[in-house]
């Protein structure tokens, strides 16, 4: 509404009063007031573009840059943005169909790196288009904050499978370090549509932005024979941290410079990761030279004080965040919220802020969020909201990587393949097998509910003369295994 129907609105700027429309994309360098020498004029390198940003910011809109929702700082030319997106096996949690391929544990299984970029293109691309079609439906505010609607993406999960008994192995590739490591550069520079020799600061533009995670030592939760993950200590040494635990986090940083880090929740040899400033100023900036930024895992910040205890109170556990290395709060905002007076009392200073504040801003500035519009060859790819559920090319790649995926533990006496031809009488049990979601695993939410395609129980019908199906359990407590009768159905499936 500000401008004409089919114009654009420049964005607003210091020392530009008023509002100018231009006809198109095309004209937005060219017809847009005030432009040189700001943020938004790609003609300069890029330290002097994040120099305008800092010299035209508070310190007070610099904090609240450091968080997942950030805010617009529109007297600067600078949209809000969503840096959330748990994207780990196909763009998660909108409202749009996206491609989902297999867990992690299905995507290790394929052993295939080549496999494994075209997957992280596909994840990558789609993110691109889908948040090119969320802008270009919502010419009005183009904020939107939902998780899955940005380009920066919560993935991969290259934590190893040291106990199987972790709740969350479905997620990552595998146990080995060497594997881990050729799959994750895969898949970054598959996502970020880059090459290993290519200079992350030269790229025009990275198509999105991957994260490592999650730094460092994480492989346990609640239930696995020791504290919830909240609370646990890793206690490792040396030669266990280096040989095992590190490799795949030197090749996603190093080889496939994904663009950023996330810390995990819990502690290593007594420190919490967030506030490990080994873990994250010394090994990935001083030995690394890591350019990227570090998120914490959702609230992991906050729970430097809240569960580890390891700060006085939370204007503390802000301060050690930040001093350690930290750059952006995942979750809430109950750290960073603490950063004002954090300052004050002389416990972390404004130029800490200041290092954070750039560092997302150089994640920005190379995904081309402030470059000409017409500049960015990414923004030529979009999605609607349907679309992606009926292309050929993407969903090609999705059925290798899913036949790629399965893993064959034993076939006693050549029991499969099942033949039509043979079986005339087949019966399922299992509640699982009239329900299409489970199928895709976690992190899956773009398929929405009615998207998710066929069950197996109607996958099956009509393959053979008579399919008869029960669930058994009717989910993973299984209240039926406490009835005398509570299996009846089942039993009578199988008898048949």
């Amino acid at each position: 509404g500000a401008c004409p129907a089919g114009q654009y609105l420049c964005p607003t700027l210091p020392g530009v009063s008023g509002k100018t429309c231009v006809d198109g994309v095309q004209d937005y360098a060219k017809g847009c007031p005030g432009l040189g020498g700001t943020h938004l004029d790609a003609t300069l390198p890029e330290a002097a573009r994040l120099d305008f940003l800092v010299a035209h910011t508070t310190m007070e809109q610099q904090i609240q840059q450091l968080q997942n929702g950030a805010p617009g700082i529109h007297g600067v030319g600078v949209p809000a943005y969503q840096w959330l997106n748990d994207d780990q096996h196909g763009v998660a949690r909108t409202t749009a169909n996206a491609t989902v391929f297999p867990n992690g544990v299905g995507l290790g299984a394929t052993f295939d790196a080549g496999l494994l970029r075209q997957v992280g293109f596909v994840v990558g691309n789609e993110a691109r288009g889908l948040h090119n079609g969320f802008l270009a439906a919502d010419p009005t505010t183009r904020e939107m904050q939902c998780n899955g609607c940005g380009i920066t993406a919560y993935a991969p999960n290259l934590n190893l499978v040291r106990d199987p008994r972790w709740g969350r192995a479905q997620e990552v590739y595998t146990e080995d370090p060497v594997l881990m490591s050729e799959l994750v550069t895969a898949f970054v520079t598959g996502l970020q549509n880059v090459t290993e020799t290519d200079d992350a600061s030269a790229a025009r533009h990275l198509q999105a932005g991957a994260c490592c995670k999650h730094w460092a030592v994480y492989d346990i939760e609640g239930g696995a024979g020791t504290d919830d993950r909240y609370h646990f200590n890793a206690d490792v040494d040396g030669r266990n941290f280096w040989e095992s635990y590190v490799v795949g986090f030197d090749a996603c940083v190093n080889r496939a410079k994904a663009m950023h880090v996330m810390c995990s929740y819990n502690s290593v040899n007594g420190v919490p990761t967030c506030a490990n400033k080994g873990l994250l100023s010394t090994i990935l900036r001083d030995q690394w030279q890591y350019e990227g930024f570090v998120v914490s895992d959702y609230d992991a910040w906050a729970n430097i004080y809240d569960t580890h205890k390891y700060s006085a109170d939370m204007e503390g556990a802000a301060a050690d965040g930040l001093n350690a290395g930290m750059d952006q709060e995942g979750g809430g905002t109950k750290a960073i919220d603490q950063l004002g007076q954090a300052v004050k009392d002389g416990k972390t200073s404004a130029k800490a802020i200041e290092t954070a504040f750039r560092r997302l801003m150089r994640a920005r500035i190379r995904l081309g969020m402030f470059d000409p519009p017409a500049d960015v060859s990414c923004n030529d790819i979009v999605y609607d909201a349907t679309e992606l559920a009926t292309n050929d090319a993407h969903n090609a790649i999705n059925r290798q990587a899913s036949e790629e995926s399965m893993t064959l533990l034993k076939n006693d006496d050549d029991a499969l393949p099942l033949s039509a031809d043979s079986v005339r009488t087949l019966g399922l049990v299992g509640f699982q097998s009239n329900n299409a979601g489970i199928l895709s695993g976690n992190y899956a939410g773009s398929a929405n509910t009615g998207n998710w395609g066929k069950t197996i129980t109607q996958t099956l019908t009509g393959k053979v003369a008579t399919l008869m199906q029960a669930d058994g359990c009717s989910d993973i407590l299984c209240k039926e295994a406490a009835d005398p009768h509570g299996f009846d159905a089942a039993k009578q499936v199988a008898a048949e």
